[in-house]
């Protein structure tokens, strides 16, 4: 990490601005927000960006996300989301949102950082993130469309309240929850031990994941943390599907005494 990157512009009246001393003062912000979010979450998918095939293209929908070095990744409404499949490809591709490596200029005062839709592999996987895999039966014919999107997550470990963890009492698990159609949020109990009981001393520290199998996005929190179970509430993002469902809770509980 260089220092270089945490210079700013010391103002003073009178003081005459460049196009270089703004850059530094741009520069310093961006970088600012892609090394924080690059220490605090994972690379993955903040909303949407879902791939579907229509009559042999294939449509992304809008969203956003963060690479692996912390880029926001953006691919806004009306920025063309249908995509024909590349000449080259006859078998299986990838498709990746990327980083622009040089921004699309707007006018002659303006750039595009907007992120750009990649079939294949990309430039440099670390300013990209998969979104989904396509197999085709024939040249330019779709048999299949994988999603591969992951979302994000934290990187920041909870902070103790007191004590250590005891990894020996840990427990973990997986749960799954029957989300109805159109069920945009529920919440549901789970319990550490099939009998009920209680299995610790003090309310354990949770991490917990969600896992779907369809292309729908689910955000889930932990509403409530009690000695024989947990709370989790479950909300679909942006929107409920039309299709009765199931999403697989895992989940880790750490003791703290």
């Amino acid at each position: 990490m260089a220092n270089s990157i945490f210079q700013r512009l010391n103002y003073y009246d009178g003081m005459f601005l460049t196009a270089g001393l703004m850059a530094i003062e741009q520069n310093y912000f961006s970088n600012w927000l892609s090394y924080q979010n690059q220490a605090t979450y994972t690379a993955g998918v903040l909303e949407g960006l879902a791939v579907q095939a229509q009559a042999n293209t294939l449509v992304v929908d809008y969203g956003m996300g963060l690479d692996s070095l912390g880029h926001l990744l953006v691919f806004p409404e009306g920025s063309g989301n249908t995509f024909p499949i590349p000449n080259n490809v006859t078998d299986t591709f990838s498709v990746y949102l990327s980083w622009p490596a040089s921004p699309v200029s707007g006018t002659v005062d303006t750039v595009n950082q907007q992120a750009t839709i990649v079939m294949g592999t990309p430039a440099d996987p670390t300013t990209s993130i998969l979104l989904a895999e396509v197999s085709l039966s024939a040249p330019g014919v779709i048999a299949t469309v994988t999603d591969k999107r992951v979302s994000v997550t934290s990187k920041v470990a909870p902070q103790l309240s007191k004590g250590a963890i005891t990894l020996s009492k840990a427990l973990n698990g997986s749960t799954a929850i029957s989300v109805a159609a159109q069920q945009a949020q529920l919440t549901q109990d789970i319990y550490y031990l099939s009998d009920q009981t209680a299995h610790f001393t003090t309310p354990p520290l949770l991490n917990i994941t969600v896992q779907t199998n369809t292309s729908d996005i689910f955000v889930a929190n932990v509403a409530e943390v009690s000695l024989e179970k947990f709370t989790v509430s479950l909300a679909a993002f942006p929107q409920a599907s039309s299709d009765a469902q199931t999403v697989q809770i895992n989940w880790l509980a750490l003791p703290t005494s």
